[in-house]
């Protein structure tokens, strides 16, 4: 992922709320930009931002900052494609599919986590990924209860490599 430099993707939860579009670079540094349809959040490094009614309110800055310290650190952990790395090496054994056909990517690779796992406060009970012959992430489907809720989220990777836009709002 790291090695591709950038790209794309979309999160569908099936909590009925609308897809989230996420885009990631990681040169010249980490950047992603979140844009759900109640809210846009941007992280550059290790700074996060969120948009509110049009006013940009970074982490930690005064008190609307101090209120989002605590969501945008869950939405980083989550719209970051490397959390994808940390639940993977969570997961106790795989099992692979072997070479099947993605409707949307072609030849690709499947693995099955075979166990239930905690990964990041959530127990995991399914997670599947499925990656390009290069090994760059194609899909990640996975069932998890936080909280006391349970949900099932799919996450679609693209673009890998092409150019992304992320606002930089210090900048902006």
């Amino acid at each position: 992922m790291v090695a591709a430099g950038s790209g794309k993707m979309t999160v569908v939860a099936d909590d009925g709320e609308p897809p989230t579009e996420v885009e990631f670079e990681y040169t010249p540094e980490l950047a992603i930009v979140n844009r759900a349809p109640a809210l846009t959040f941007v992280v550059v490094d290790d700074t996060a931002w969120m948009n509110i009614e049009g006013q940009w309110h970074r982490e930690g800055d005064g008190a609307m900052g101090d209120l989002l310290a605590d969501g945008l650190g869950v939405l980083r952990a989550f719209s970051d494609p490397r959390a994808s790395a940390a639940v993977i090496g969570a997961c106790p054994e795989w099992e692979s599919s072997g070479l099947i056909t993605h409707a949307d990517a072609g030849n690709a690779i499947a693995y099955e986590c075979t166990a239930p796992f905690d990964a990041m406060g959530v127990t995991m009970s399914s997670y599947r990924i499925v990656v390009d012959p290069d090994f760059l992430g194609i899909e990640t489907v996975a069932t998890g209860t936080f909280m006391g809720f349970t949900t099932t989220t799919t996450q679609t990777f693209r673009d890998w490599g092409e150019p992304v836009e992320i606002p930089r709002p210090e900048v902006d």
